[in-house]
């Protein structure tokens, strides 16, 4: 779930986003000048993130170094293929968890 709000209407009301979103998952897009500038997450979500990037880093990691070894554009492609499901499979087991 997600909403959208001025930095300034998030400003007046912070305490009550920061329980919000720790309690209910809940993102807030923060908009500045009417374009949407940041998010406000739980600490759950932010941790979820940032492992999901560091995973898909090592995954691109892994992929790049077995491309430099291989020859076969077949095996690479199948290679990637995989590397994104098995972040994609982590990604929706943490969302499940979460919801």
């Amino acid at each position: 779930m997600k909403r959208q709000t001025p930095v300034a209407e998030a400003m007046k009301q912070l305490d009550s986003l920061v329980d919000e979103v720790g309690k209910t998952y809940l993102s807030v897009i923060l908009e500045k000048d009417g374009t949407p500038a940041a998010v406000l997450v739980s600490l759950e979500d932010y941790r979820t993130i940032t492992s999901l990037r560091e995973r898909l880093a090592d995954q691109i990691e892994h992929v790049s170094t077995y491309a430099a070894t291989q020859s076969s554009q077949d095996e690479i492609q199948a290679e990637i293929e995989a590397a994104v499901a098995a972040v994609e499979d982590e990604a929706r087991l943490r969302l499940t968890r979460n919801q």
